[in-house]
């Protein structure tokens, strides 16, 4: 494997992570849990175990359910942290020999999502 291609595969691998994280963010954000609290099941309130947060892989072992209950694992999670991981391994396709505009890039780009998660998150509700 080539230096660029490790590089590129190297951020799909980060992107995936900040896209879980994120996630778990602006759900946080939203329903004014701690930042710092362990992820839990929706159905359950089962603490979710650090294997069971890989980003992607998870929810496929898991088959978009929670091991404790069954309860379903919205789509969204898995849509949200594919999408990050396909976008910072583009941006480090596109900006392999250039490290500053790659990290401001990257920067945007989870800010954009972010934000963007937190107004779909609160669609229809009012505060």
């Amino acid at each position: 494997m080539d230096e660029k291609t490790f590089f590129i595969l190297w951020f799909f691998a980060i992107g995936a992570l900040f896209g879980s994280f994120i996630n778990a963010m602006a759900y946080r954000t939203r329903h004014r849990i701690s930042p710092i609290a362990h992820s839990r099941c929706e159905g359950c309130g089962h603490n979710i175990q650090p294997w069971e947060e890989i980003p992607i892989i998870s929810w496929f072992i898991l088959l978009g359910r929670c091991r404790h209950c069954g309860a379903r694992i919205t789509i969204r999670m898995v849509a949200t942290e594919t999408g990050m991981a396909t976008l910072y391994a583009a941006a480090a396709s596109m900006f392999y020999q250039d490290l500053t505009r790659l990290v401001i890039l990257l920067l945007g780009i989870t800010i954009i999502v972010y934000i963007g998660l937190t107004v779909s998150q609160s669609k229809g509700e009012h505060t």
